[in-house]
């Protein structure tokens, strides 16, 4: 079997592949799990861009090879890549049989209440991209109009893996430690130990004037909310739709209050 985090930007992505590759010995030691990071961004937006060409590049071949190695030497492969957010259902069916040993998908979906003034705050925190906020929230749906739509995002994977393997995990205020939720999920495999070691450092931004950075995008995150017309249908199918999938594999999703490392 083979674990996918499909990742999504803006949503720990970084964090967990930070995570993932600061325990990836702890991890194959103990639970037969083998991190594969690409090679550094360029090669995440190269497999991607490939899965879209119908063709896979000398970094993609390399990549799909130590996926066959590791499954060769009896280990579970974990492939994360933000990247993926953008697929299009051709080219999921593509990476499906690029790696027919995908068994479970993993994904962090954001309250989009939060996710575009997170976006606006990434943006403007070194003061060079300064922009009339309603203007930026105007661009940005231009160029993305899929941004923050996760539940969409969510359905041709669900489709082609099947929803029963696909576990999410939800990120916003008041939520518990999701990179830690999201490890424990990948850990909880058929016959897996999951040996409790104390918390791991967090690692915080030091970026000057950041505090003051997180007060406006607290005052943004109330404009946006009252503009962002995927809020309210989020919360709709958010209680119709994943939460009784939530309900279901609660075994995996609400794993606490112990972090397996």
């Amino acid at each position: 079997m083979t674990i996918l985090h499909i990742g999504f930007r803006k949503c720990a992505s970084t964090a967990i592949q930070r995570r993932l590759l600061d325990t990836a010995e702890k991890l194959e030691a103990r639970h037969g799990l083998a991190y594969l990071p690409f090679e550094k961004r360029a090669g995440r937006i190269q497999f991607q861009d490939d899965l879209a060409a119908q063709q896979l590049s000398a970094s993609s071949l390399r990549f799909v090879g130590r996926v066959d190695e590791a499954l060769a030497r009896g280990l579970t492969p974990i492939v994360s890549n933000e990247m993926f957010e953008g697929l299009t259902p051709p080219s999921i069916a593509r990476l499906k049989a690029i790696l027919p040993s995908v068994s479970r998908v993993v994904a962090v979906i954001r309250d989009p209440r939060e996710l575009i003034p997170s976006i606006y705050g990434f943006r403007t925190q070194r003061g060079a991209n300064v922009r009339d906020f309603d203007q930026f929230y105007a661009q940005l749906q231009r160029r993305d109009p899929m941004r923050g739509r996760f539940l969409d995002v969510l359905e041709p994977w669900a489709e082609a893996f099947g929803w029963d393997a696909v576990s999410v995990h939800f990120m916003g205020a008041g939520s518990s430690d999701v990179v830690r939720d999201v490890m424990a999920d990948m850990i909880a495999t058929p016959g897996a130990d999951l040996a409790l070691r104390p918390h791991a450092r967090v690692r915080a931004n030091l970026t000057l004037g950041w505090r003051g950075i997180e007060v406006l995008r607290d005052a943004f995150a109330i404009l946006g909310a009252a503009r962002d017309e995927d809020a309210g249908q989020f919360i709709d199918l958010r209680g119709r739709q994943i939460e009784p999938l939530l309900a279901q594999r609660g075994d995996l999703v609400r794993r606490q209050p112990n972090d397996p490392f």
